[in-house]
């Protein structure tokens, strides 16, 4: 392998020829393939990064940082969007589907002709013109990407095809959206993949711009020593598209009044805390509190079998299921519904590089209860209660605060009032900050943001 990477410095060196280059990753990238075929994998990812560095390094050196140029009206912007995955009820692909529906809607607006190509890993969408990509070699040898002016990838898991951008074009500006990596310990059944996650960031010393949604992620990047200038604040676009007055369990009955309906809306991963939260509810029920009632959404197709298992062998071994209502999966356009109709979103999650489902809760005026974890503290936005990330007796107390508090507004005519860090607020008021907080995670919010990070700007001024 040594050999191979004398070989192809040698020859980078005597030509700086975008198709050679290619040429030469598309062979290192082959090899690479046949040594994980032969479960070589990490050794394997080690001397092709070696190999593929070396490409780059000549490569990039020999590039000034790009600014995206659109040369006359005949001639159309190439951008190639690259993502892992592209599908309904993941937070990564819908930052991906979001982003490209704003810059199509950018290019049409000033009428700047857009040549657009999509290349996902998989994707639960039905859409013509995605080009599957699973490795890098399957990018580069595409001639839309090697001709590209703007390369984009979304990034929070590991994927061959992330690879191709060491191979990039000289003359493309290339953006990397770091939506963060779940830390190996938190994950143990996808622990190679997320170790070989976390040395996959080693590209980002040759994007132009890594676009962070938090402040969490952005601390992150920064403690890889990337600089500062060479970043960018995009956030999501989570606002929903409708508010919702639709009730989705009370039924006005009598037994249901001042039941405190409790919602968890994410994956089912042992990260996610799910087990804490039920192993909470059980403690509660013990204590005497008998109205509450846990209700769980996740998406079934991105989390962890064995532990929906263990949820639900839980649930069952402690006679839970009056308690604990395992929904699973739920399509996009009803979450709205189950938000309004919650008490409290609770998020016991141990690592967050956002978490969209408070801004989308928060959107329908609804309180919540999270760990003091990742980026949960900004994007709570003292708008709830944190808890110490583990403190199960912190998050009982929590709960019970929230019951307590129905339960005396409870048939008396008085207002719930709800606990902040600015203080007490009631029902109302309450849903008014809330809803006001989740307006600034809108797509105007997010055009603002991508378009300025992708520099269009200073395009149209040349």
């Amino acid at each position: 392998m040594f050999r191979v990477y004398q070989a192809v410095k040698t020859v980078v060196k005597r030509s700086y020829s975008v198709p050679l280059i290619g040429k030469m990753a598309r062979w290192a990238v082959d090899i690479t393939r046949n040594l994980i075929n032969r479960r070589a994998r990490r050794s394997g990812l080690e001397q092709i990064n070696i190999t593929l560095q070396a490409i780059s390094r000549v490569h990039h050196d020999a590039r000034s940082t790009p600014t995206v140029s659109v040369a006359s009206s005949s001639s159309p912007l190439r951008v190639s969007f690259l993502t892992p995955k592209w599908s309904r009820n993941d937070a990564m692909g819908k930052s991906f589907g979001d982003k490209v529906e704003v810059l199509e809607d950018y290019c049409a607006k000033h009428e700047i002709p857009l040549d657009l190509r999509k290349f996902v890993g998989s994707s639960d969408y039905e859409q013509p013109g995605l080009i599957h990509a699973g490795s890098a070699a399957d990018v580069v040898r595409h001639p839309h990407f090697m001709k590209s002016d703007l390369i984009i990838y979304e990034f929070g898991i590991y994927y061959d095809a992330f690879n191709s951008l060491l191979v990039a074009p000289r003359s493309a500006r290339t953006l990397i959206h770091y939506h963060n990596v779940t830390t190996p310990a938190l994950f143990p059944s996808q622990k190679g993949l997320l170790e070989d996650s976390l040395d996959q960031r080693s590209n980002f010393f040759y994007a132009d711009k890594i676009m962070v949604p938090s402040p969490f992620n952005l601390r992150g990047v920064l403690d890889l020593g990337v600089p500062e200038e060479r970043t960018a604040f995009v956030p999501y676009a989570v606002s929903p598209n409708r508010a919702s007055t639709n009730k989705m369990w009370s039924n006005g009955s009598k037994s249901d009044e001042g039941t405190t309906h409790l919602l968890f809306v994410g994956r089912f991963v042992e990260s996610k805390g799910v087990k804490d939260l039920v192993s909470t509810i059980d403690h509660i029920i013990g204590g005497g509190v008998s109205k509450v009632k846990l209700h769980l959404i996740g998406n079934e197709v991105s989390s962890d079998p064995g532990y929906m298992r263990e949820i639900k062998h839980m649930i069952s071994a402690r006679h839970l299921r009056e308690a604990v209502d395992y929904i699973g999966t739920v399509p996009n356009q009803n979450l709205p519904d189950y938000y309004a109709s919650a008490d409290a979103l609770v998020i016991p999650s141990y690592h967050e590089g956002f978490c969209i489902p408070v801004i989308e809760a928060y959107a329908q005026g609804t309180y919540v209860i999270a760990y003091e974890a990742g980026n949960l503290p900004d994007t709570v936005g003292g708008l709830g209660t944190l808890v110490q990330a583990g403190d199960l007796v912190g998050l009982q107390r929590a709960i019970e605060d929230l019951c307590g508090r129905k339960k005396a507004a409870t048939g008396t005519g008085n207002i719930v009032t709800l606990k902040t860090e600015y203080g007490e607020m009631g029902l109302s008021e309450y849903r008014r900050q809330a809803m006001k907080f989740a307006q600034a995670f809108s797509v105007e919010g997010l055009q603002e943001r991508f378009i300025s990070a992708i520099d269009l700007h200073s395009s149209l001024r040349r």
